[in-house]
């Protein structure tokens, strides 16, 4: 998982396009008794729902617990570079966006 700085946009470790249900997601930094109440993804600033292909990449499976949210992904076009973003909600803020970057390995 990625803990964000709230400034510059991280990069992941590589995806193989071969490769199932890899997990990326963020560990957030949460106040005393702020809980996550939503979490949804972005590809490329553009929302996708599990089973969802979205630029050649599948979302398989999202969720949070805590303070980290997970999402797995399938497929993914070679070299093709990503834009994810989490949008997520707490009890303290409606919605805040977080993203990373991350590549496609080539085959």
């Amino acid at each position: 998982m990625i803990e964000h700085d709230g400034k510059k946009i991280p990069t992941a470790d590589p995806k193989d396009p071969n490769s199932i249900d890899v997990e990326y997601g963020f560990t957030y930094s949460l106040i005393p008794l702020e809980v996550i109440t939503s979490s949804s993804w972005l590809v490329n600033d553009v929302a996708i729902t599990i089973g969802e292909t979205l630029d050649g990449i599948r979302l398989d499976s999202s969720g949070y617990l805590d303070n980290v949210t997970k999402s797995g992904w399938s497929l993914g076009n070679p070299d093709d570079k990503y834009k994810i973003t989490n949008r997520l909600g707490t009890s303290v803020t409606p919605s805040d966006d977080r993203s990373m970057y991350f590549k496609i390995k080539p085959l």
